[in-house]
């Protein structure tokens, strides 16, 4: 029969055991009995190198399995850290597109304001440079002024600096626009961009200049 030692679910089977009986009387008992205590001890050594072998493993095991558990752990923290962070800066996220949209009317007309703002500054430096290059421009611009105008003999001319010699140089070409005009008048604004251009007569003032147009025209479209 064979016999089982169970430790911690480990079967360790001990080889049979025989007790026979020598026909040479006490010798031979006493032979057998020193081959079945070296045979116990063998087999007391090698469960003693099984167990010692299954708990080094189990050991391992153990470990690996506390390892994994403790790796689990502090990756379950570390996720929930995580999450809980997303949620804060999603909340505030939202909470900033709630104030963008309240406040989105403000800032499209603001936004649309300064665009238009823009665009008209760089109109003005537009004109302003071809003022400077095409003195036929100026003129386009004062007829355009004068053209339902009739003076009684007087007409005076307000420009800029930078028209002075262009108009002292032409006045009698400019009189000659203005019905009833025979004497002209300049007023010169030192500080003025070009493009100024203010005519008056004893009846009437029109102010053609071309910044006093551009705001009209700006204002008429920032109020659309």
């Amino acid at each position: 029969m064979s016999n089982l030692l169970k430790h911690n679910s480990v079967n360790i089977e001990i080889d049979h055991i025989l007790y026979t009986k020598s026909e040479g009387g006490n010798i031979g008992k006493s032979a057998n009995l020193t081959s079945e205590a070296d045979r116990i001890i063998e087999n007391a050594q090698n469960y003693a190198a099984k167990l010692k072998s299954y708990a080094e493993k189990k050991a391992v095991s153990d470990y690996e399995e506390a390892k994994k558990s403790g790796y689990k752990a502090g990756y379950d923290e570390a996720t929930e850290l995580i999450e809980n962070q997303n949620r804060v800066v999603v909340k505030e996220m939202q909470g900033m597109l709630t104030v963008l949209d309240e406040n989105k009317e403000k800032l499209l007309k603001s936004n649309k304001d300064n665009i238009i703002d823009l665009a008209f500054r760089i109109a003005e430096k537009v004109i302003n440079q071809k003022l400077s290059s095409d003195k036929e421009l100026f003129f386009k611009i004062y007829e355009k002024a004068v053209k339902d105008l009739v003076a009684q003999k007087w007409l005076k001319l307000t420009i800029s600096k930078h028209e002075v010699q262009l108009v002292t140089s032409n006045s009698d070409y400019l009189l000659s626009m203005v019905s009833g005009a025979e004497r002209l008048e300049v007023e010169v604004l030192d500080d003025a961009s070009r493009g100024i251009c203010i005519v008056e007569t004893t009846e009437k003032i029109v102010d053609a200049s071309v910044i006093t147009q551009l705001n009209t025209l700006q204002n008429a479209t920032v109020n659309i």
